[in-house]
């Protein structure tokens, strides 16, 4: 299993909370679901959309992969 230090990104996760609030104003509402379920930004890699999954998020077949 994975497991990721929650304290590892404070100071991206603080910039992009500040992001976040900019972007939804004063009068918006923010529900902050990493409170809820950790969550990481990418740290870890990803799989591109139509390269690597399709619409849905399905891995495709890669040629030359194992």
């Amino acid at each position: 299993m994975l497991t990721y230090p929650h304290d590892t990104e404070t100071d991206l996760n603080q910039a992009i909370r500040a992001k976040i609030n900019q972007i939804i104003g004063p009068d918006g509402v923010l529900v902050d679901t990493t409170d809820l379920d950790a969550t990481t930004f990418h740290p870890l890699g990803g799989a591109p959309l139509g390269s690597v999954c399709d619409q849905y998020g399905r891995v495709q077949v890669i040629e030359g992969s194992t």
